[in-house]
């Protein structure tokens, strides 16, 4: 957890240290970094709804699995 959250927003702030380079060197306005950050982020939406349900589920199998796996012992 802590190299996440280390590491999200030091991507986050490259890119706005780095806009006004982006800005002289290819063109682009500051909406339209905004707009690709923008679109960078998007998919984080529909991956944390589903990971959630999932990182719930697998402890409860691991728990059962182990159970399983030593009962005979």
């Amino acid at each position: 957890m802590f190299l996440i959250g280390t590491i999200l927003p030091m991507q986050v702030q490259a890119v706005s240290a780095l806009a006004p380079f982006l800005v002289s060197e290819s063109g682009l306005s500051y909406t339209g970094i905004g707009v690709l950050t923008g679109l960078f982020m998007f998919p984080g939406i529909f991956l944390a709804a589903p990971s959630r349900h999932i990182a719930a589920w697998i402890p409860d199998l691991a728990r059962k699995l182990w159970t399983a796996s030593t009962a005979g012992i």
